[in-house]
């Protein structure tokens, strides 16, 4: 498929998006036979995602979600995958777990499930996202978890969203976050959204990791005027080489396994 072929198809599934209504799920289309699915991914070129940050102070709030009318009209569309939310900046799961804090509007549903059910009878590939860090319920409920600035506050307090530390026992409540959402659905892959520090940590997990790294205190001046800026040039190569020639090529070796799996040409 080339460019122009590839914007047209994107341009009608705009397009077609925008004159549906959620009000007819009963007009979708017909389930595609496994023949007719596209290939994951060289072959899934219309893909689709919508935010989903929303809490629950009020019942309206994804009270009405109807998963069937959703997918439909994207199926109808002509995408071919999208990325539904596990969660959100908000922090609220809207998978059913035991692990994290439910969206209240749930009242007991799988908003992530049935999505990914209505998916897979649509012939829509289903992708999972789940975003880290920028995590308000956790922000607010675990203040140990907060990512810290160097007098000791966060600025995020005024903010939209509060944001976690990675080096904090948030680190494993992810892990099992994912283990119960990978475990549980059938999906075709996860994207993971603000994978970073927005800003440098301060908090005591940060500084009880690089005292044990660099045995030194957290530098107070993060700029080239400190040394222990200028001792990455010393581990720059072999921690960049170390990754290129130690642990690429298994990677790449799982994922050529996969394709082949999947059927896909390697």
């Amino acid at each position: 498929m080339d460019r122009r072929t590839f914007n047209k198809m994107l341009a009608l599934g705009g397009m077609e998006v925008g004159s549906l209504s959620l009000a007819n799920p009963a007009a979708a289309s017909p389930v595609p036979s496994p023949a007719e699915l596209s290939k994951w991914p060289s072959q899934t070129y219309r893909r689709f995602s919508i935010d989903v940050h929303v809490p629950d102070w009020d019942p309206q709030l994804l009270g009405g979600f109807d998963a069937a009318a959703y997918v439909g009209n994207i199926a109808r569309a002509g995408f071919q995958s999208m990325v539904q939310y596990t969660n959100s900046h908000v922090g609220l799961c809207l998978w059913r777990t035991q692990v994290g804090h439910m969206h209240a509007n749930m009242k007991g549903r799988d908003f992530f499930g049935e999505v990914v059910e209505e998916c897979r009878r649509r012939g829509v590939r289903p992708l999972a996202y789940f975003s880290v860090v920028f995590d308000n319920w956790n922000f607010e409920h675990h203040p140990d978890w907060r990512i810290l600035s160097a007098d000791g506050n966060n600025p995020r307090l005024a903010s939209r969203y509060g944001v976690v530390c990675p080096n904090s026992p948030y680190r494993d409540y992810v892990l099992a976050c994912v283990r119960e959402i990978v475990g549980n659905y059938d999906l075709d892959g996860m994207f993971f959204d603000m994978t970073f520090w927005p800003e440098v940590c301060y908090c005591p997990h940060c500084a009880e990791r690089f005292w044990r790294e660099q045995n030194a205190e957290l530098p107070r001046i993060v700029a080239f005027r400190n040394r222990i800026i200028h001792g990455y040039d010393s581990v720059d190569d072999a921690t960049v080489w170390g990754v290129i020639e130690k642990h690429l090529p298994p990677l790449v070796g799982q994922a050529e396994n996969l394709l082949k799996a999947s059927g896909e040409v390697v």
